[in-house]
């Protein structure tokens, strides 16, 4: 009876150290301000993501500089970015569609119906969010900001599940293409 008691007693002890332990845990992180979600909560790779563009929406908004990324157009927003291939001025969400380091490496191709194109393929979690971003923007325009310019804008026709994005060379001169390809092998 003495051994079942003792067990019982060492049961709720263990549970309160735990439970305390929990509780400091959650009220630091509530009192610092900064919750590290990755410790606190296991969360999904798209809620990751999510995280991280909000942050950077934020960082954005706040230093004025957007960091490399696709973007998509806003009429609402105050940040407004010149199209480096025209007079054109685009206002930007500051929340990036897609962060360069999805993006995996460019490809010049010559067709016969437009010419030479230039394809941006992408990881899996880039493709997963390039399929949203031109489901979400069919008749916008989705614009690839590198260096907090603009250095290609694409109008969306159809919704894009293959992971690739394609550019018009004619829109892309031989600086921004090496500019874009060294931004790639950076994010090896």
């Amino acid at each position: 009876m003495k051994a079942r008691r003792s067990e019982t007693l060492g049961f709720f002890a263990i549970s309160a150290i735990i439970l305390s332990v929990s509780l400091l845990t959650f009220v630091h992180c509530r009192l610092s301000n900064t919750i590290n979600y990755n410790e606190v909560y296991d969360l999904s790779t798209s809620e990751k993501y999510r995280l991280q563009k909000e942050k950077s929406a934020a960082q954005n908004l706040q230093s004025g500089k957007l960091i490399n990324g696709w973007y998509q157009t806003s009429d609402e927003s105050k940040i407004q970015r010149q199209y480096s291939q025209s007079s054109q001025m685009f206002h930007l969400d500051p929340e990036p569609l897609i962060f360069m380091q999805n993006c995996l490496r460019l490809q010049e191709l010559e067709t016969e119906e437009k010419g030479l194109i230039i394809q941006m393929s992408m990881d899996n979690r880039g493709a997963k969010e390039w399929y949203s971003a031109t489901k979400n923007n069919i008749g916008k325009y989705l614009i690839l900001v590198v260096d907090n310019q603009i250095i290609a804008v694409t109008l969306i026709e159809v919704i894009n599940a293959s992971g690739v994005a394609t550019l018009k060379s004619e829109h892309l001169d031989n600086k921004q293409i090496n500019k874009l390809n060294s931004v790639l092998k950076t994010q090896d």
